[in-house]
């Protein structure tokens, strides 16, 4: 568009760089967020750099096989691996400390509904 409107070679590729800038900043949060975070998760036996390298190598090696294909594939498996992880989270919380019930004492006269309209929700 920006060839065909103002018939300039230079200014098409100032706005591509222009376009493509925030991408570079994007993807460099992005990796340095997966190393520190695979640093964290394994308590520092895996090196930053390492982990960073591991995870573009990942990254690389899905847009080269699958495309876009691959990149919508992993978002899917990413997002079902969180789903996952807090349904995990949740009954592990539950298991561990009880439910939101048997957090509050047995004769907890304001475990329930809040209603503070004065009309009664049960009777009719």
């Amino acid at each position: 568009f920006i060839t065909d409107r103002y018939r300039s070679r230079l200014l098409r590729v100032l706005s591509s760089l222009c376009t493509c800038a925030p991408q570079f900043f994007f993807l460099t949060v992005q990796f340095v967020s997966m190393a520190e975070l695979l640093q964290g998760v394994t308590q520092g036996a895996v090196p930053k750099v390492a982990a960073l390298i591991v995870f573009a190598v990942f990254v690389l090696a899905m847009e080269t096989i699958g495309g876009q294909h691959g990149i919508v594939l992993s978002d899917s498996v990413q997002g079902f691996a969180t789903i996952f992880g807090l349904l995990a989270l949740f009954v592990l919380l539950s298991v561990r400390f009880g439910t939101m019930a048997d957090l509050a004492p047995a004769g907890c006269r304001s475990l329930g509904y809040v209603n503070q309209t004065g009309i009664s929700l049960l009777s009719s």
